[in-house]
């Protein structure tokens, strides 16, 4: 009897997953572009669209993919003035963008 309730199990289970679907929509033909990025501070923070990303470093070698179109990049350091800038991103392309923060004089 057991031989026959595993097959059975394991159909079920199957059947189940495949129900769940995918966690991504097919067919995204969003098209995107890569931005990289490079900072001499490279412990500031980088946010884009207000969503906060983290250290600017981490971006400098595999970069951030966005949806084509216009970006508002933010960069942020304790004793620095933060760095507003308007990015269009190019699809299928891997843009550069180099930040220079200006210190705060004492």
């Amino acid at each position: 009897m057991l031989m026959y309730r595993l097959p059975f199990a394991a159909l079920a289970l199957a059947f189940l997953l495949g129900a769940c679907g995918a966690a991504t929509p097919r067919g995204d033909t969003t098209p995107r572009g890569a931005v990289r990025f490079t900072c001499e501070q490279e412990t500031a923070w980088l946010e884009i669209n207000a969503q906060r990303l983290g250290p600017i470093g981490m971006f400098h070698e595999h970069g951030v993919l966005l949806p084509a179109g216009e970006h508002r990049i933010l960069v942020r350091h304790d004793g620095f003035f933060d760095h507003y800038q308007l990015l269009t991103v190019v699809p299928d392309t891997v843009q550069m963008v180099s930040i220079e923060l200006r210190a705060i004089p004492d």
